[in-house]
């Protein structure tokens, strides 16, 4: 089905679903959420509380608009995504170690490199 499809494709992020290149990818917000109560619930890190906030918070407007937000709150919700990252910035500024990346780690990284599938 994916090898054809052109419309807008949500998932968990799973990397082998990117070779699908004529669709858009859009990240699941469930799997983040349940991602980010992993970090909170093993670890208490201050930038995944804040990101389960965020995006709860972004739902309720969604619902709220009924899927349409006005151009004024797409931006704040940028601003307010970007300043977590940029507040927090655990894992940005140290070099990768060898080996595997923490759970935390990696859904930092994904929260950094895909923002534009996570906000769309």
């Amino acid at each position: 089905i994916l090898p054809a499809f052109s419309g807008i494709a949500m998932h968990d992020g799973w990397k082998p679903y990117d070779v699908f290149t004529d669709c858009r990818h859009v990240l699941c917000h469930a799997h983040l959420l349940r991602d980010l109560q992993g970090i909170i619930d093993s670890t208490g890190q201050k930038w995944a509380q804040q990101m389960q906030g965020f995006l709860t918070q972004a739902l309720h407007l969604k619902k709220q608009y009924k899927g349409i937000l006005q151009k004024v709150e797409q931006e704040n919700l940028v601003t307010i995504y970007q300043s977590i990252l940029k507040e927090n910035q655990v894992y940005s500024s140290k070099p990768k170690k060898k080996g595997k990346q923490t759970p935390a780690q990696n859904l930092w990284n994904r929260f950094v490199k895909y923002d534009d599938r996570i906000l769309a």
